[in-house]
Protein backbone atom coordinates (compact mmCIF):
# COMPACT_ATOMS: atom_id res chain seq x y z
CA UNK A 1 0.00 0.00 0.00
CA UNK A 2 1.08 3.37 -0.60
CA UNK A 3 1.83 5.76 1.72
CA UNK A 4 0.31 9.20 1.66
CA UNK A 5 -0.03 12.04 5.30
CA UNK A 6 -1.84 14.85 5.19
CA UNK A 7 -5.68 16.24 5.69
CA UNK A 8 -8.13 15.34 3.06
CA UNK A 9 -7.56 18.51 0.47
CA UNK A 10 -3.87 17.14 0.65
CA UNK A 11 -4.32 13.83 0.13
CA UNK A 12 -6.04 14.23 -3.21
CA UNK A 13 -3.50 16.50 -3.97
CA UNK A 14 -0.97 14.06 -3.70
CA UNK A 15 -2.74 11.81 -5.56
CA UNK A 16 -3.74 13.37 -8.40
CA UNK A 17 0.36 13.88 -8.94
CA UNK A 18 0.97 10.40 -8.16
CA UNK A 19 -2.43 9.36 -10.79
CA UNK A 20 -0.45 11.77 -13.40
CA UNK A 21 2.72 9.39 -13.53
CA UNK A 22 0.55 6.37 -13.70
CA UNK A 23 0.19 5.50 -17.86
CA UNK A 24 -3.07 4.56 -18.86
CA UNK A 25 -1.92 0.90 -19.53
CA UNK A 26 -1.45 0.33 -16.24
CA UNK A 27 -5.02 2.02 -15.29
CA UNK A 28 -6.55 -0.55 -17.64
CA UNK A 29 -4.59 -3.46 -16.56
CA UNK A 30 -6.04 -2.66 -13.00
CA UNK A 31 -9.11 -1.92 -14.07
CA UNK A 32 -9.21 -5.55 -15.81
CA UNK A 33 -8.46 -7.51 -12.75
CA UNK A 34 -10.61 -4.98 -10.59
CA UNK A 35 -13.78 -6.36 -13.01
CA UNK A 36 -12.69 -10.05 -13.01
CA UNK A 37 -12.83 -9.65 -9.54
CA UNK A 38 -15.93 -8.20 -8.99
CA UNK A 39 -17.62 -10.61 -10.85
CA UNK A 40 -16.93 -13.19 -8.55
CA UNK A 41 -18.35 -11.49 -5.88
CA UNK A 42 -21.42 -12.95 -4.24
CA UNK A 43 -23.02 -9.83 -4.31
CA UNK A 44 -22.93 -9.33 -7.94
CA UNK A 45 -24.08 -13.22 -8.37
CA UNK A 46 -27.04 -12.43 -6.60
CA UNK A 47 -27.99 -8.74 -7.32
CA UNK A 48 -30.40 -7.88 -9.88
CA UNK A 49 -29.96 -4.35 -9.93
CA UNK A 50 -26.42 -3.02 -9.63
CA UNK A 51 -25.43 0.91 -9.39
CA UNK A 52 -22.24 1.82 -11.34
CA UNK A 53 -20.84 5.17 -12.01
CA UNK A 54 -19.26 6.09 -15.31
CA UNK A 55 -15.65 6.44 -15.20
CA UNK A 56 -13.28 9.11 -15.62
CA UNK A 57 -9.60 8.75 -16.07
CA UNK A 58 -7.57 8.23 -13.40
CA UNK A 59 -10.16 6.15 -12.23
CA UNK A 60 -10.66 2.20 -12.57
CA UNK A 61 -12.09 2.15 -15.76
CA UNK A 62 -15.93 0.87 -15.68
CA UNK A 63 -16.52 0.37 -19.19
CA UNK A 64 -16.59 -3.09 -19.44
CA UNK A 65 -18.64 -3.20 -15.78
CA UNK A 66 -21.53 -1.69 -17.43
CA UNK A 67 -21.73 -3.66 -20.56
CA UNK A 68 -21.07 -6.93 -18.66
CA UNK A 69 -24.19 -6.28 -16.24
CA UNK A 70 -26.44 -5.21 -19.23
CA UNK A 71 -25.07 -8.63 -21.03
CA UNK A 72 -26.36 -10.71 -17.61
CA UNK A 73 -29.60 -8.95 -17.78
CA UNK A 74 -29.16 -6.99 -14.67
CA UNK A 75 -30.44 -3.74 -14.06
CA UNK A 76 -28.39 -0.88 -14.30
CA UNK A 77 -28.29 2.11 -13.02
CA UNK A 78 -25.74 5.29 -13.06
CA UNK A 79 -25.71 8.50 -11.04
CA UNK A 80 -27.30 12.17 -12.14
CA UNK A 81 -26.57 14.95 -10.43
CA UNK A 82 -29.26 16.92 -9.12
CA UNK A 83 -30.10 20.14 -7.64
CA UNK A 84 -29.16 20.49 -3.96
CA UNK A 85 -25.90 18.28 -4.40
CA UNK A 86 -27.32 15.34 -4.30
CA UNK A 87 -27.52 11.84 -6.45
CA UNK A 88 -30.50 10.18 -8.38
CA UNK A 89 -30.25 6.66 -9.89
CA UNK A 90 -31.37 6.15 -13.30
CA UNK A 91 -31.84 3.06 -15.18
CA UNK A 92 -29.91 2.87 -18.53
CA UNK A 93 -30.57 -0.04 -21.20
CA UNK A 94 -27.79 1.06 -22.92
CA UNK A 95 -24.22 3.05 -23.12
CA UNK A 96 -25.37 5.09 -25.77
CA UNK A 97 -27.75 6.57 -23.50
CA UNK A 98 -24.85 8.82 -21.32
CA UNK A 99 -24.05 12.01 -22.46
CA UNK A 100 -21.33 14.17 -20.82
CA UNK A 101 -23.02 15.84 -18.26
CA UNK A 102 -21.78 17.84 -14.84
CA UNK A 103 -17.92 18.01 -13.76
CA UNK A 104 -17.98 16.37 -17.54
CA UNK A 105 -18.79 12.88 -16.24
CA UNK A 106 -21.36 10.88 -18.07
CA UNK A 107 -24.55 10.75 -16.93
CA UNK A 108 -27.97 9.06 -18.05
CA UNK A 109 -29.68 11.16 -20.06
CA UNK A 110 -33.21 12.70 -19.17
CA UNK A 111 -35.55 10.63 -20.76
CA UNK A 112 -34.04 7.57 -18.16
CA UNK A 113 -36.20 6.66 -15.19
CA UNK A 114 -34.77 7.00 -11.49
CA UNK A 115 -34.71 3.97 -9.73
CA UNK A 116 -35.45 4.43 -5.92
CA UNK A 117 -32.75 3.24 -3.01
CA UNK A 118 -34.40 0.18 -2.38
CA UNK A 119 -34.59 -1.12 -5.39
CA UNK A 120 -30.77 -1.15 -5.26
CA UNK A 121 -29.30 -4.69 -4.11
CA UNK A 122 -25.71 -3.71 -5.18
CA UNK A 123 -23.63 -0.30 -5.43
CA UNK A 124 -19.83 0.06 -7.13
CA UNK A 125 -18.54 3.66 -5.53
CA UNK A 126 -15.86 5.63 -7.17
CA UNK A 127 -13.14 6.84 -4.84
CA UNK A 128 -9.70 8.66 -4.92
CA UNK A 129 -8.45 6.66 -2.51
CA UNK A 130 -9.85 3.48 0.34
CA UNK A 131 -8.28 1.79 2.76
CA UNK A 132 -8.55 -2.03 3.18
CA UNK A 133 -11.10 -1.46 5.79
CA UNK A 134 -13.25 0.35 3.64
CA UNK A 135 -12.44 4.15 4.67
CA UNK A 136 -13.12 5.65 1.67
CA UNK A 137 -11.75 9.33 0.22
CA UNK A 138 -14.11 10.86 -2.49
CA UNK A 139 -13.71 13.56 -4.60
CA UNK A 140 -14.83 16.18 -1.87
CA UNK A 141 -18.41 17.43 -2.44
CA UNK A 142 -20.12 14.48 -0.33
CA UNK A 143 -22.33 13.43 -3.11
CA UNK A 144 -21.81 9.76 -2.52
CA UNK A 145 -21.86 10.12 1.46
CA UNK A 146 -25.70 11.70 1.37
CA UNK A 147 -26.84 9.03 -1.03
CA UNK A 148 -25.41 6.17 0.76
CA UNK A 149 -26.66 6.81 3.71
CA UNK A 150 -29.19 4.99 5.25
CA UNK A 151 -28.89 2.77 2.29
CA UNK A 152 -29.24 -1.06 2.80
CA UNK A 153 -27.46 -2.15 -0.75
CA UNK A 154 -23.76 -3.73 -0.84
CA UNK A 155 -21.39 -1.04 -1.11
CA UNK A 156 -17.65 -1.98 -3.26
CA UNK A 157 -15.39 0.56 -3.84
CA UNK A 158 -13.28 0.24 -6.94
CA UNK A 159 -9.19 1.66 -5.71
CA UNK A 160 -6.58 1.90 -8.11
CA UNK A 161 -3.39 0.00 -6.15
CA UNK A 162 -1.46 3.24 -5.60
CA UNK A 163 -4.71 4.85 -4.09
CA UNK A 164 -5.07 1.86 -1.08
CA UNK A 165 -4.01 3.16 1.88
CA UNK A 166 -3.03 2.29 5.15
CA UNK A 167 -4.76 5.06 6.75
CA UNK A 168 -7.99 7.48 6.03
CA UNK A 169 -9.04 9.68 8.30
CA UNK A 170 -12.38 9.52 8.87
CA UNK A 171 -15.69 12.05 9.68
CA UNK A 172 -18.81 11.08 11.38
CA UNK A 173 -20.43 11.47 7.80
CA UNK A 174 -18.38 9.19 5.71
CA UNK A 175 -19.89 5.53 4.78
CA UNK A 176 -17.95 3.07 5.00
CA UNK A 177 -17.51 0.13 1.95
CA UNK A 178 -18.43 -3.62 2.39
CA UNK A 179 -15.47 -4.53 0.23
CA UNK A 180 -12.88 -2.70 -1.63
CA UNK A 181 -11.21 -4.44 -4.72
CA UNK A 182 -8.16 -3.36 -5.94
CA UNK A 183 -5.73 -4.83 -8.34
CA UNK A 184 -6.97 -8.29 -8.44
CA UNK A 185 -7.07 -8.08 -4.11
CA UNK A 186 -10.55 -8.61 -2.71
CA UNK A 187 -10.79 -7.02 1.13
CA UNK A 188 -13.96 -7.94 2.58
CA UNK A 189 -15.09 -5.33 5.32
CA UNK A 190 -18.81 -7.26 5.34
CA UNK A 191 -19.66 -10.10 3.07
CA UNK A 192 -22.77 -10.23 1.21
Amino acid sequence: MTEFKGNKTELRRLLKLEAEKSPDSERLLESVKVSDSFFKLDAYIKAETVCCYASVSPEVDTNSVMRRVLKDGKRLCLPKIKSGFSLAMLEIKTLDELYQGRFGIPEPGVKCIEIQKKEIDLCIVPCVACTKTGCRLGRGAGFYDRFLKNSEFYKVAFCRKFALLDEIQAEPHDIRMDCVLSDGEVFYINEA
